[in-house]
């Protein structure tokens, strides 16, 4: 895992980089991914994978209450993140989304650059 936001030099004026510090991506990873109830989180950490140049790649792992009847969880979500003015949003999320040609979506080619990601 790369932790480079804290490598670089900011310049006067220019929002603070998010932390690569799954602390802070939890709760808006909590925010934008179902399954969401009044029982808790369903998401318990993140495992950060890439995070570098203001954007990462990590994975929501779940935990908490069990989810709703006939929702499906896997053990962990993928979740590409970026940073916009310092604080983290959710770029996009799921198990299938890779940055290979040809099946990288359009929306996703700046993180995965970003992200050193084939």
């Amino acid at each position: 895992m790369e932790q480079a936001e804290g490598d670089q030099e900011q310049l006067p004026g220019t929002p603070a980089a998010a932390l690569c510090d799954p602390q802070a991506m939890l709760p808006v990873i909590s925010e934008a991914i179902e399954p969401r109830s009044d029982l808790g989180r369903f998401w318990d950490s993140v495992d950060i994978k890439e995070c570098q140049n203001g954007y990462a790649r990590v994975f929501a792992v779940t935990g908490g209450p069990p989810p709703p009847p006939g929702t499906q969880l896997e053990g962990s979500e993928q979740v590409f993140l970026q940073n916009v003015g310092g604080e983290w949003k959710m770029l996009s999320s799921g198990s299938g989304l890779d940055c290979h040609p040809g099946s990288m979506p359009p929306d996703m080619k700046d993180a995965c650059e970003a992200l050193g990601l084939p």
